[in-house]
């Protein structure tokens, strides 16, 4: 079987592609900026240029099947309508491309973001809380999301305004399309919710930064929120086990086991007891504050506004206060999916990339 994989540059997109390897799989890799990453060599790959969005018309001749782990995940008000344009439209072209080439599979990679998750409340496949009022998205139904798909598609992208957490709105408008693919006209489609990810592999900031700066004793605050925490690894074996076993037209919660589902403040509590395990000089430190969220949602704005290095926004604060558990029992059960891995460990192996992946591009500057 040829296996194609979008994303493939990406942090996840790229951990899968090293274990597909892993597992003897011909594969092709898409591309839109990014060609090259550490966890993988190109050598064993076919290459190909992709850039989603509407029109994109992507080529996938050849392929039996295709795991699409591209999309942008942003929380920027600047980017809400390129976040819809890639997740949602851009996605739309996939399927319909899926389609037209006769694929068999289509792995296609959600978040449990668009399940949604509120007041602590475990969320799974049937149960989630996206269309519940106290979730920040926009929709209240599977039918109120394709209504803002099909006016997007007639050019009408009010949704962009209305929209508080656009990431949210756009993985849900893309799941709720991809079923009625299913529903309508028959596509292979097994959907994957991924947590929070971490392990080694992440170039654009994200996780990697995060431990970075709890290692460095450079972060003492935490929003008032929880998620679920899996390993990179894990969750890779997973999205393959979805690959080979999935049910077309079904969706797996791919996160950690019950205990790596924690608050955030815990969260960087676990990166600062690694960072003093591993070395007792480190600056990590013992204390972490909690913003309130009343304080957060009144700051956030300001923050967006007037100190744009921050990279704080509204949205990321509105999703940093939920309190969000999600279980993968279906994905055990269904897949034989196994999150085993140490937490420890994977933080560990985000912190070697990152000081490996620095060392080499200080290396290459000074070469230059």
């Amino acid at each position: 079987m040829k296996l194609g994989i979008t994303g493939a540059y990406g942090f996840l997109g790229a951990t899968i592609v090293a274990e597909a390897l892993r597992q003897g799989h011909e594969l092709r890799v898409f591309y839109s900026s990014r060609t090259e990453h550490p966890l993988f060599s190109n050598k064993d790959v076919e290459m190909k240029a992709l850039r989603l969005g509407p029109g994109c018309r992507p080529d996938l001749g050849g392929l039996d099947a295709l795991i699409h782990a591209a999309g942008a995940v942003s929380f920027k008000a600047a980017d809400r309508r390129a976040s819809w344009d890639i997740n949602v439209l851009g996605s739309r072209e996939l399927y319909e491309a899926a389609l037209r080439y006769g694929l068999t599979r289509f792995v296609d990679l959600s978040s449990v973001n668009a399940l949604g998750s509120i007041e602590g409340r475990t969320s799974d496949e049937s149960r989630f809380a996206a269309y519940e009022t106290g979730y920040p998205s926009q929709f209240s139904s599977p039918e109120d999301a394709l209504a803002a798909v099909d006016a997007s598609l007639a050019g009408d992208y009010g949704l962009v305004q209305r929209s508080r957490v656009m990431y949210f709105d756009s993985k849900l408008a893309a799941y709720e399309l991809s079923r009625r693919y299913h529903r309508e006209r028959g596509l292979p489609v097994v959907t994957v919710f991924p947590g929070t990810a971490v392990g080694p592999g992440e170039l654009n900031g994200g996780i990697g930064s995060l431990v970075d700066l709890v290692w460095n004793g450079e972060l003492g605050i935490a929003p008032a929120g929880s998620t679920s925490y899996m390993d990179s690894g894990d969750f890779a074996r997973g999205c393959l086990l979805a690959l080979d076993k999935g049910s077309a037209g079904e969706g797996y919660i791919l996160a950690g086991k019950d205990e790596d589902t924690m608050s955030y403040r815990d969260f960087l509590l676990r990166i600062a007891a690694v960072a003093t395990s591993e070395d007792p000089a480190s600056k990590a430190r013992k204390r972490i504050a909690v913003v309130p969220p009343r304080l957060a949602v009144i700051l956030a704005p300001l923050a967006e506004r007037f100190l744009p290095s921050l990279n704080l926004t509204s949205a990321l604060v509105l999703s940093g206060c939920l309190e969000q558990r999600y279980s993968s029992a279906k994905a055990v059960r269904e897949l034989g999916y196994a999150p085993a891995s140490d937490l420890d460990d994977s933080i560990r192996a985000c912190r070697r990339f990152n000081l490996e992946h620095a060392a080499k591009k200080k290396g290459s500057a000074n070469h230059a």
